[in-house]
Order: structure tokens, then C-alpha cells, then sequence
């Protein structure tokens, strides 16, 4: 959705995402989806959101997924 301009669809797709990703405790997934969803929120504009995102996944990744660091 994003690389088609369809940001909002982008951002519900990824918010579902992760609460599946939490559902099932996967931390990487988590860090992943949220680092996405920071790049498509600073898309739309929403640079507070972006922000957010962008330190919780890396929180996340810090934390409970160095796997994950190099994909945030």
C-alpha cells in the first residue's frame, strides 16, 4: 500500500500487524513493523506518530531483538 501512495490503508495494515505481533510476543516483528510504520506515518505528515513508532521499535530491538537492528 505505501509504494502505491495508499498511506492510511498502509498504516491500518501495519497496525494490525502489530497486535499480531504482540499477540504472539514476537519482539523482531514488533520492531519491524513499528520502524514501517514510523517511514508511513513521516509520509503522511505525522511526525509526532513517526517519532513514537520510530523509538519504540528501536526500544524494542535494543532490548529484546539486536536480530532486529539492522532492519530498523
Amino acid at each position: 500500500f505505501k509504494e502505491m501512495g495508499r498511506l492510511e490503508e498502509a498504516a491500518a495494515s501495519y497496525r494490525r500487524a502489530l497486535a499480531v505481533a504482540r499477540e504472539v510476543g514476537s519482539a523482531a516483528n514488533q520492531a519491524v513493523i513499528l520502524a514501517n510504520l514510523a517511514a508511513v506515518e513521516l509520509a503522511r505528515g505525522r511526525t509526532a506518530q513517526a517519532t513514537s513508532h520510530a523509538d519504540e521499535g528501536y526500544r524494542l530491538a535494543r532490548d529484546d531483538a539486536s536480530e532486529a537492528l539492522p532492519l530498523i
